[in-house]
């Protein structure tokens, strides 16, 4: 029985992603596809160096984060660093951070633990009230009364 469910999920994807190019692409999609297949343009030497360069950084950053316990930098900073939703969070992850250092200084490991649940139930009550609640609130009263992620 499972095969015959994954047999008709594949076939369902498949035949879904196949409409949606001959939408895109009119009926010589595998025409064009195999063009764009053949005809494909050459790597570009600068692309490849940067991507090594942030690669050979975030493997770095791993490393460090692994191997010493008091390094403060995380791969997935780097990587969250220029986009475009720091530019809301950054006050957010500032406040949680430093929350963070304050009850590790004064506090401990212990403190840190013992708060850690309130401050995940914190997270999940957002999400909980943002994402399910407020989002069936909107659509029972056809208006936005709350913003959950700007």
């Amino acid at each position: 029985m499972p095969t015959l469910s994954l047999q008709a999920s594949e076939w369902a994807a498949l035949y879904t992603l196949f409409s949606a190019a001959k939408a895109l692409f009119g009926h010589d999609f595998l025409q064009v596809l195999s063009k764009m297949l053949i005809e494909s343009a050459k790597p570009h030497i600068a692309v490849c160096r940067q991507l090594g360069f942030g690669l050979g950084l975030s493997s770095t950053l791993f490393l460090l984060r692994l191997w010493l316990l008091w390094f403060p930098f995380h791969p997935v900073g780097y990587a969250l660093a220029g986009s475009w939703t720091m530019s809301w969070l950054w006050a957010s992850v500032f406040v949680g951070w430093a929350t963070k250092v304050i009850l590790l200084r004064y506090g401990g490991p212990t403190a840190y633990r013992k708060a850690k649940p309130f401050f995940l139930g914190l997270v999940l009550g957002e999400y909980l009230v943002g994402g399910a609640g407020l989002s069936l609130h909107n659509a029972i009263t056809d208006r936005i009364t709350y913003s959950f992620f700007p």
